[in-house]
């Protein structure tokens, strides 16, 4: 009977450890104003009339990123991956489609929703075909303080929704999957960020500029099954059946 539980332990072990990676589920959610700089009108009249003049007007983005998806590169200190002054880093890019760049151009974009909220109307941004989202921070003693927070999703040559906070301090930790709340200075303007949405055949779009004052990180983790995973129930009719067997041998 012992060779019979040996035997089960190592079929088991043999085809597979129950394990579960996790993947993080991570929001990233912008609050601000639309800037007042000559694009500021809502020609498609995705926030109430055609032709409006967003300026001043607040805003809400939201982003929803998977981290299973995608690709991973991360950068180390002094990376030429890492785009702060004279590449200092560390970094990290998680990224899919092909708008991301070269090295995730065949994965799947991990962000699966995008959207903005303004005049309390909230518009679905495509976050296909590409999506990224880089993090970095040279860390408190870097001379100049530098850290970034950047996600984009949709297509350069379509539709979509960018933001982009890098500022002259370590507030941003180099992290996809780190809660965080940062209040954005609204001087200097180390920021950028665009919604960019055009009609079918591209002969009239909105543009408008936006402002961000917060950005505010929060994340879900939740296990993803890995291969071998639902061995665990089959080990456990195994376990049992032995114990039966071996209680009725002795009795």
């Amino acid at each position: 009977m012992k060779l019979t539980l040996i035997k089960a332990i190592t079929l088991f072990g043999a085809v597979g450890l129950v394990s579960a990676a996790q993947a993080s589920v991570v929001t990233a959610t912008f609050t601000g104003t639309v800037l007042n700089n000559g694009v500021q009108t809502d020609s498609l009249g995705l926030f109430g009339p055609a032709n409006q003049d967003l300026s001043g007007q607040s805003f809400t983005a939201s982003y929803t990123y998977d981290t299973s998806l995608g690709k991973l590169t991360v950068g180390a200190a002094g990376s030429s991956l890492c785009t702060a002054i004279a590449n200092f880093g560390p970094c990290q890019r998680l990224g899919g489609g092909p708008n991301s760049g070269p090295l995730s151009s065949t994965a799947a974009s991990p962000i699966t929703a995008e959207s903005i909220t303004i005049n309390g109307k909230t518009v679905t941004v495509d976050a296909k075909p590409s999506g990224s989202i880089y993090t970095e921070n040279d860390g408190p003693t870097a001379n100049p303080l530098y850290s970034e927070f950047h996600i984009f999703g949709g297509s350069p040559n379509g539709n979509y929704l960018f933001f982009d906070v890098y500022p002259a301090s370590d507030a941003i930790p180099n992290s996809l999957t780190t809660p965080f709340v940062y209040a954005v200075p609204p001087s200097p303007p180390n920021y950028g960020a665009t919604l960019y949405e055009q009609n079918t055949d591209g002969t009239v779009f909105t543009q408008l500029s936006l402002v961000p004052a917060e950005l505010v990180v929060s994340v879900t983790t939740a296990p993803t099954p890995t291969p071998g995973a639902g061995l665990a129930g089959l080990f456990a009719l195994l376990l049992a059946g032995w114990g039966v067997r071996s209680r009725a041998a002795r009795g």
